[in-house]
Formats: structure tokens, sequence, C-alpha cells
């Protein structure tokens, strides 16, 4: 992970790495909050998802981050922002068998949609 990098280029080289895994999921998670939805409804399942996004991501992210770092800054000193960050990267990674097991009924979905494949 780059945030245990001790040196720019290989913090850097990590980054993008890690950029790039970890947005692999955007464009299907779109994709599937149109098609799973009937037509009039796409803009609310937009608007929803949009929602809930923003407010984890954007408001429980940061109180997370800060709430780690101040719990972990008297043992762990200035790098306790490290270990931080990476605890949300970690949050992010318990995603994954979540995305696996929506996938194991994708298809059923889709066609009950009539969004087909």
């Amino acid at each position: 992970p780059f945030y245990l990098a001790d040196d720019t280029a290989t913090a850097l080289a990590a980054f993008a790495l890690f950029y790039a895994i970890n947005n692999m999921y955007v464009g299907s998670l779109w994709s599937l909050a149109q098609g799973l939805v009937p037509v009039r409804k796409r803009a609310l399942a937009s608007a929803s998802l949009l929602t809930v996004l923003n407010l984890v991501g954007q408001g429980l992210g940061p109180l997370f981050v800060g709430a780690m770092n101040d719990a972990l800054a008297p043992t762990q000193g200035a790098a306790a922002i490290r270990y931080s960050l990476l605890a949300t990267a970690a949050v992010g990674a318990c995603a994954a068998p979540f995305f696996l097991a929506c996938a194991r009924s994708l298809r059923e979905d889709l066609e009950a949609a009539g969004a087909g494949v």
C-alpha cells in the first residue's frame, strides 16, 4: 500500500495501481443502477445512489479517519495518519465479497428487470 511507502516514487507507483483497482467498480455500479430499475425511476435510482455514496464517503469517511488518527496518535505519533488512511482502504476492500455475492444473481435480476444480458 502506498500509505506505507518511504519514498515518493514508490508511493506514487503504488498509488496509481491502487487508484486503478479501487475505481474499477464505478462504471458497473452506475450501469446497474440504471439497468435494474424501470426507465421512469432511473433518475431516482441515480439520486439515491449518489446521496448514499456522498453521505457515507464524504460524510463518514473523514470523520472516521479523524477519529482513528486521534486514537492512534498517542502510540503512533505522526505515522498515525498512515494507519488511519490504511484502515479506510481496508473498509473498501471489505465491499468486494458483497459485490461478488450480488453478482451471483445479477443475470436473473437483469432479465427480470427487462434489461437482458
